[in-house]
């Protein structure tokens, strides 16, 4: 009986100790998801913030551009060129292109799960804008080219409705990063 006592307790005792262990190192894997979290959120934050800051200037400088060429009258037949010339104290189309794909250079594999899913849609949705964005600068930048000499209507209708939907990405992006910026500070 004496034997089966001992044996008894020693299981116990070593359960008890393999659980601990187990409680250690699920603490410590917890601990290392949460620092890692801590640094690549830090990391995105500021890349965040920085893009932040230029698409706002870009948003600016695009939205007194649209303004000039909305007021541009139908009837006017002067080149496509020659219109571009007069909003140059705008500074032109600023092309802004943020990093691509830094949420998923970051957060990949098993490292994703350490995000809530809020975050992860919000990151998920900044990539598709960025990705948008990308498109509508090639779009608005091969207009210019294939229009730069014509006086048709039509050219500048297209070239503000392009650089319109330019306005509203950008503004989209901008929305979604201080959702971002909200959901880390949360």
């Amino acid at each position: 009986m004496d034997w089966l006592f001992v044996f008894i307790k020693d299981f116990v005792v070593v359960v008890l100790g393999v659980f601990v262990a187990l409680l250690i190192d699920r603490w410590r894997e917890r601990r290392k998801e949460s620092e890692f979290l801590k640094k690549a959120l830090g990391i995105l934050v500021e890349n965040v913030r920085e893009n932040r800051k230029e698409i706002e200037k870009a948003l600016n400088e695009h939205t007194i551009l649209l303004r000039r060429f909305l007021k541009v009258k139908p009837w006017d037949r002067t080149p496509f060129s020659v219109l571009l010339s007069r909003f140059s104290d705008t500074g032109g189309i600023f092309i802004f292109l943020p990093r691509r794909g830094l949420s998923s250079q970051i957060f990949i594999g098993e490292k994703t799960g350490v995000l809530d899913a809020s975050t992860l849609a919000i990151l998920s949705d900044i990539e598709e804008a960025t990705e948008y964005m990308y498109r509508m600068y090639h779009r608005i930048s091969d207009h210019i080219v294939n229009s730069l000499n014509s006086p048709l209507h039509e050219d500048r209708i297209r070239f503000i409705v392009l650089l319109n939907t330019i306005v509203e990405v950008e503004r989209e992006t901008i929305r979604l990063y201080d959702s971002f910026l909200k959901s880390v500070d949360t």
